[in-house]
């Protein structure tokens, strides 16, 4: 009420409020978008606290579609405030979590998205180069099957990375 064209400003303290007051559902909502803040000026640690509160406020939250989808995108949001803490293994489980999620979901957008991150999960952490292929071609089929061209040229990117990795250079001019 005292600051109603400046709640971007506020977010912060609107999401510890909302919180500390258990407003669950106001509260993942804030928590996101103070983590959205806090990663954008590379407060990266801010952000990850921000973004596991939000799921920490998720659980009181009835179940349904909503919940799940907030429950995957918080993971993804805390996938690329991790990252530059190079946190691999948190990483992991919570791309683990989300495509697990992913799957009760029938959204292929977003389980797309997440098998993208696993591919990059793998690619960073010197996994294997089939499960970077077996990712990325679930990942190119879910892009054409949506016509999603930002999905497309991430799964290109990602078949295209693998005979490299393998050592297949030549293969590189076939991906």
């Amino acid at each position: 009420a005292l600051h109603p064209g400046r709640l971007a400003e506020e977010v912060e303290r609107l999401a510890h409020h909302a919180f500390r007051g258990e407003v669950w559902e106001k509260a993942v909502t804030y928590l996101r978008q103070a983590g959205a803040k806090a990663l954008a000026r590379s407060a990266y640690r801010e952000a990850v606290t921000c973004f596991e509160q939000a799921l920490t406020a998720l659980h009181p939250l009835p179940d349904g579609r909503h919940k799940v989808e907030a429950a995957i995108d918080l993971r993804l949001d805390l996938r690329q405030a991790l990252f530059p803490l190079n946190e691999l293994a948190t990483i992991r489980s919570h791309l683990q979590e989300a495509e697990e999620l992913a799957g009760t979901l029938d959204d292929p957008r977003r389980l797309g998205w997440v098998l993208a991150y696993m591919c990059g999960h793998h690619l960073h952490t010197g996994g294997q180069v089939t499960e970077v292929r077996t990712f990325a071609e679930r990942v190119e089929a879910i892009a054409e099957e949506l016509g999603d061209v930002p999905l497309q040229i991430v799964a290109q990117y990602y078949l295209t990375a693998t005979p490299y990795l393998s050592g297949d250079y030549r293969g590189t001019e076939h991906a």
